[in-house]
């Protein structure tokens, strides 16, 4: 069975095309969190202010999520849209265990919190690049409900 996420590669440019995985893990763990569902997937909508240095910024971002610190994180994704609304802009795909790790990272929508290396990326990194403040982007978690394979 095909991980949901190479799924969502396939319809979309990775920025980086020669990736890594950045958590050195193996297929087979996330083929078992595919498998298990339950999996949480975050996407995060990135406009950049007038005038950066588009390469700059994926430089500095990418260089930041492989820093990161979070328990439960599997995945990071960094991606440029090649078609449709967002063509042109950047977005990250987070991948997290699942909902148990994120708000143990995160905190609840009424009780929020922040990692102290995730404060880092938004407030030192991030800031310096996209529009408005880093805490208040578009994004969206999804939980993965059931995985469809053809």
């Amino acid at each position: 069975m095909k991980c949901f996420l190479i799924f969502i590669l396939s319809l979309i440019s990775v920025v980086n095309a020669d990736m890594q995985c950045p958590r050195s893990c193996d297929q087979g763990v996330c083929q078992r969190v595919c498998d298990k569902g339950g999996a949480i997937i975050a996407i995060h909508e990135h406009v950049l202010r007038p005038y950066i240095n588009a390469e700059e910024y994926e430089k500095a971002v990418q260089e930041a999520i492989g820093e990161l610190k979070i328990p439960g994180l599997l995945h990071a994704f960094h991606l440029k849209g090649f078609k449709g609304t967002r063509q042109g802009e950047y977005s990250i795909i987070w991948v997290f265990a699942n909902q148990k790790v994120l708000e143990d990272n995160f905190g609840t929508p009424d009780n929020p919190k922040l990692p102290e290396s995730w404060l880092h990326y938004e407030n030192d990194v991030l800031a310096q690049y996209i529009i408005g403040e880093p805490d208040k982007i578009v994004f969206t978690d999804y939980k993965v409900k059931k995985e469809i394979a053809w």
